[in-house]
């Protein structure tokens, strides 16, 4: 009689928690400090190209840099799958609002 061959055991699957800054990672470069103030305009080619290249240098040594940028990079491409027509008038004001008092540059529409 052949003998039956045991399930093979599944992997156990990894937890995934959302991506901490590069801060929270334990990165302490000054860089690593500096790089929320820059990744909106670097994601949009928008930084001279001496602060992009000093950037892009830091996240080719710095893996928890890199993922947030990584990251950061995908949400902004699923924002912009976004209408802001479909936002309701109210919430979007506010949402302006709240990213303006933050410096935060709105580009809408």
């Amino acid at each position: 009689m052949p003998t039956r061959k045991k399930p093979a055991k599944k992997a156990a699957k990894k937890k995934t928690a959302s991506r901490p800054s590069p801060a929270e990672a334990g990165c302490g470069e000054p860089g690593c400090r500096d790089i929320g103030k820059l990744l909106f305009d670097y994601v949009e080619g928008a930084l001279p190209a001496a602060t992009a290249k000093a950037l892009e240098a830091h996240l080719g040594h710095c893996p928890p840099c890199e993922d947030y940028i990584v990251s950061y990079r995908k949400a902004v491409e699923l924002g912009k799958k976004t209408p802001c027509e479909d936002i309701p008038e109210e919430v979007s004001q506010r949402l302006r609002d709240f990213l303006s008092k933050r410096g935060v540059p709105v580009r809408c529409g």
